[in-house]
């Protein structure tokens, strides 16, 4: 027996203990993103941001590459560094959205994802924006 509760929650009672279970999807308008903007550059300068906001993902290896078909963060423990250390991989897909790409990096450092700070990193419009001129991408703002 499943109940939906207002929000888009599933409700489901755990048969052995009496417990419930919430399951919680989260879903996003745009699922490919038609706008034309370096993604590689952006997802670098949002990893950027978010590592000044409380020292996000310290001591995490990171590698942002451009993926073909989703986006995909991959991670784990870096056993040739120091106590603690750890590795990341991010495949950026060439249709990914902003969103995704703020949401999924936003988990990966552990920063919650509040509605202020989609909104601040997604109003930054000139991340990942590419030089007429000369066709460089701008990583950094």
């Amino acid at each position: 027996m499943k109940r939906t509760r207002s929000g888009g929650h599933a409700l489901e009672p755990d048969e052995k203990d009496g417990r419930w279970i919430i399951e919680e999807r989260r879903t996003i308008a745009r699922t490919e993103g038609i706008e034309r903007f370096d993604r590689v550059a952006f997802a670098l300068r949002v990893l950027e941001i978010l590592q000044k906001r409380q020292g996000a993902h310290r001591g995490m290896t990171v590698a942002v590459y451009q993926g073909r078909f989703e986006l995909q963060v991959e991670r784990g423990r870096d056993w040739g560094g120091p106590p603690g250390a750890t590795w990341a991989m991010i495949a950026v897909p060439p249709d990914a959205t902003r969103e995704r790409i703020v949401l999924a990096l936003a988990e990966l450092c552990g920063v919650p994802a509040t509605p202020w700070l989609l909104d601040t990193l997604l109003s930054l419009r000139d991340l990942g924006a590419r030089d007429a001129p000369s066709g460089l991408s701008r990583a950094a703002v």
